[in-house]
């Protein structure tokens, strides 16, 4: 066996491996375009390359192993390009299913290949129609063996990095911090899976979820807890966003039906609601509108909602507007008589359902930097005097208020603010979920953080008690999809 012969064999697997970095566009068909520099992607675009490699080098025999190789490379990576570009200026296959993206793929890289190869080998002796019958078989070959295999190899990688996932949330039992936890963390179910969705809470002592078995109906994300009320919409009654419900806890014997303000809000999300610390007061966040920016057709992007921000006396039934209208997020302070809630510093931009085109060219509404609706600040409202101020010192977004001590959440960290002397605690931890904001406890010592901990298997992260103090000190808490509030209430529910 010849030297070269050594020194290729090695060569063409490792080329054929390292090949796979040369497709670098964003498509859906893996075997096509590297929408995903994943294992799974590198096996089997060095699989479709081994293909038509075979293929060049069987039928055009007088350009050999080598020569055959580096053309199947080149050849590939110039339709990897092209499919790039089509991505980049907005085309995409039409259906998920990758047989169907497989037939437009192939005819992408029969158009530009067949012409490429036929350049390449331009000086040789093979002629346009040979050439044309080897790009054919090539495509067929390499398309067919793509469908056959993309499913079962993405699959069994996926497995692997689930199990992977698996293992590490599997360590995450750390109960012994739960003699220091203060307050109840509730949340809410579904009874076998649908709804209508009731309330529940998380027994420390026994680490495990507690059903309130005469909970009434809750929309899973519009309701809140404080000592011992429970303030709610109904879930799925066409009145549900016009009403806030009160009732007591554990019992849930109604006390308040409060109506709010007439606004026509038909959207299927509701708004907001907060207690006061001291149980006296309850803060609504009720939607006006969508703020929609139109695009080409007859389509638009919602960037946000208009909402107004209704604070009510719960001892006398009265209620109070704010001046300002609000963006999202509502939080009291300790004492009980100022409100904080995120809005842009343009009033003008929660006043029309359809932004104007002067608005529109005032901000750069695709840099999240320089876009008031996802940067926006934090105002302060005082219920007593209808008095609106800035909070400047607040710069991300709010995830909870605990005493003075306002929590934030920006780009991975936990920021503590005391607003009182504008101390700060930050907390970074890299992988925590950018889709699922923390909820913190009443003293600061915990929260309930979403670990992303790879953005293929747990694109939403899995949930977990954390201690803020010793961050590796976890219990995972398993998969809830709706609003958790970790309140100071000491009642045990009865049932």
């Amino acid at each position: 066996m010849s030297f070269a012969t050594n020194f290729c064999r090695p060569s063409i697997l490792l080329l054929l491996l390292l090949s796979s970095g040369v497709c670098c566009a964003n498509g859906w068909v893996s075997g096509v375009n590297a929408f995903r520099t994943t294992p799974d992607f590198y096996f089997i675009f060095a699989a479709i390359i081994a293909v038509e490699w075979i293929v060049l080098w069987r039928m055009l025999r007088s350009m050999g192993v080598l020569g055959a190789l580096w053309r199947a490379l080149a050849i590939n990576a110039a339709s990897s390009a092209a499919g790039d570009i089509l991505f980049r200026i907005g085309w995409a296959p039409s259906s998920g299913t990758v047989w169907l993206q497989a037939i437009s793929f192939f005819f992408l890289t029969v158009a530009i290949e067949l012409p490429f190869l036929l350049l390449l080998l331009r000086r040789s002796a093979h002629g346009w129609r040979l050439i044309s019958l080897v790009v054919l078989a090539g495509n067929v070959t390499s398309h067919a063996l793509l469908v056959a295999i993309d499913r079962p190899v993405r699959q069994a990688w996926l497995s692997r990095v689930f199990s992977h996932d698996q293992m590490i949330v599997r360590q995450w039992t750390n109960t012994q911090m739960f003699g220091e936890a203060k307050g109840r963390l509730y949340a809410t179910e579904s009874a076998n899976g649908g709804p209508p969705h009731r309330l529940r809470y998380f027994n420390f002592s026994e680490q495990r979820w507690e059903s309130i078995s005469n909970s009434p109906a809750v929309h899973p994300n519009v309701w809140d807890v404080e000592g011992n009320l429970l303030a709610y919409q109904t879930y799925g009654e066409a009145s549900s966003g016009n009403v806030i419900r009160v009732t007591t806890l554990p019992q849930c014997h109604p006390i308040h039906e409060l109506k709010l303000p007439s606004n026509g809000y038909r959207s299927t999300g509701g708004g907001e609601i907060a207690f006061s610390p001291d149980g006296k007061k309850l803060a609504v966040l009720a939607p006006m509108h969508e703020i929609q920016i139109p695009l080409s057709g007859s389509s638009y992007r919602v960037y946000g909602r208009s909402c107004l921000v209704v604070v009510y006396d719960l001892a006398t039934g009265k209620h109070a507007i704010c001046p300002r209208r609000a963006l999202h997020t509502i939080r009291w302070l300790a004492d009980s008589e100022r409100l904080l809630f995120h809005a842009p510093a343009d009033e003008n931009l929660l006043g029309s359902e359809t932004l104007p085109k002067p608005l529109q060219k005032q901000y750069d509404l695709d840099d999240p930097e320089k876009n008031p609706f996802a940067r926006p600040e934090v105002f302060s409202y005082r219920y007593a005097t209808d008095e609106v101020t800035s909070a400047p010192e607040i710069t991300a977004r709010m995830v909870g208020v605990q005493g003075n001590h306002v929590t934030c959440w920006s780009n991975a960290s936990l920021i503590m603010l005391n607003f009182t002397n504008q101390t700060r605690r930050i907390l970074t931890l890299d992988t925590i979920s950018p889709f699922s904001g923390p909820v913190v406890s009443p003293d600061n010592h915990f929260a309930v953080l979403s670990f992303q901990l790879n953005r293929f298997t747990s694109l939403h992260g899995y949930l977990a008690i954390v201690d803020l103090e010793n961050p590796s000190q976890r219990y995972h808490l398993g998969r809830l999809f709706y609003r958790l509030d970790w309140t100071t209430t000491g009642i045990e529910p009865s049932q």
